[in-house]
């Protein structure tokens, strides 16, 4: 027997038919192709103590860097794994990698970028000229919003530890987290120079308290389920400055706030005080003022903090619009810590590179050029 169906009751049987096929592929499909769910053990964090082995870091009588970062590193691996997170250390023990610094920091970044991980925690210990800045703050890569994003959460949980403090997120070129292919902040979870903050870091409660911030922030940002991209491009830390008219009568020289706020001065010197400059060797105007720039600055002569060591031995030569500037080795430990250094190189680099004929700085170490000077910046 054939059973006849009208036309429009035949369409709506295959209809049903066809939806009825869908929804059983569907359900099936549910168990052929799980779909995988990333869960917190799947999740892993590159922890990295600053500095090690010759390389103190910042000191404060014989009280190092290298040891606190170390310390506070072990603290933040043992909360990290107790909350299901995986850790990776980029060291152990006081060591520096074949005794070399460039080495040292080629093999964290190595360890970074060959771990899947998702990102990269950098422990250190700021240090400024005057005792009075203090707390902890995070500084991330300029250009990464993935970095900023972290180095805020971090940062939050920092602040309230200490109510009053006023630290905030900065961003640089940081060496450490442009070589990283994954997000990464460097934390630096006080100052050294400042008393209240040198008896926390010497206090073992006071350090885990300030590895258990950083944790927390760590976790406060993995919550944002912000996808972790490469780092495709470089972003340049410094903006363009426009050049100053050599006729204009002033040399403009940036030197470092002595609050330790991370803001720079502007000092400007008249032209006129260029006579004091006339028997010297110097074969042109421009490189009159930077003997003069360089002469400011070793003898401390502004009312802030020179962004080069006071009564340093250093030399400069100007060849084909690059400026070579000369440090002794023992020059480095001027820029022990982050802020140090990234307030120095701006300084420097907005007061040389205002000069007509001047498009570059290059620096060097005992006579041979860095792209870092104390490892936390790389200098572009």
């Amino acid at each position: 027997m054939i059973i006849r169906l009208p036309r429009n009751e035949k369409l709506f049987f295959i209809f049903v038919l066809i939806l009825g096929s869908f929804l059983l592929f569907a359900s099936l499909s549910i168990f052929i192709w799980p779909v995988k769910v990333l869960k917190k053990q799947d999740i892993t964090i590159i922890v990295d103590a600053g500095h090690g082995g010759k390389d103190p870091g910042s000191s404060y009588n014989g009280f190092q860097e290298k040891d606190i970062n170390l310390e506070v590193a072990f603290y933040l691996q043992e909360i990290l794994q107790d909350e299901g997170l995986k850790v990776v250390m980029t060291r152990t023990e006081d060591i520096m990698f074949n005794n070399n610094r460039q080495d040292d920091l080629k093999r964290r970044i190595d360890i970074a970028n060959s771990s899947d991980a998702a990102l990269l925690v950098s422990i250190h210990v700021n240090k400024f000229p005057s005792p009075k800045p203090f707390g902890g703050e995070v500084y991330y890569f300029t250009g990464s919003e993935q970095g900023k994003q972290l180095a805020q959460k971090i940062q939050e949980n920092l602040l309230k530890l200490q109510k009053n403090s006023y630290r905030s997120i900065k961003e640089g070129n940081f060496y450490l987290l442009k070589k990283s292919k994954i997000p990464g902040v460097i934390v630096e979870i006080g100052f050294i120079s400042n008393p209240k903050d040198r008896e926390r870091l010497k206090s073992e409660s006071s350090k885990r308290e300030i590895a258990r911030a950083v944790a927390q922030g760590i976790k406060d940002y993995l919550v944002l389920d912000v996808p972790v991209t490469v780092q495709d491009q470089q972003v340049s830390v410094y903006p363009e400055y426009s050049k100053i008219d050599l006729m204009g009568g002033l040399l403009p020289l940036f030197y470092i706030c002595q609050e330790g706020s991370g803001d720079l001065k502007r000092h400007d010197i008249k032209v006129d005080y260029l006579k004091m400059l006339q028997d010297t060797p110097a074969a042109s105007f421009v490189e009159k003022k930077i003997e003069l720039a360089l002469l400011v600055y070793r003898e401390g002569d502004l009312a802030g903090i020179a962004p080069l060591p006071e009564n340093a031995n250093y030399d400069f030569s100007l060849r084909d619009g690059d400026l070579h500037l000369f440090f002794e080795l023992d020059a480095k430990y001027f820029f022990s810590s982050s802020l140090m250094e990234l307030l120095a190189l701006q300084a420097l680099k907005k007061t040389f590179l205002s000069l007509p004929g001047v498009n570059r700085l290059i620096i060097y170490l005992d006579e041979r050029p860095v792209n870092t000077i104390s490892g936390h910046l790389f200098i572009d």
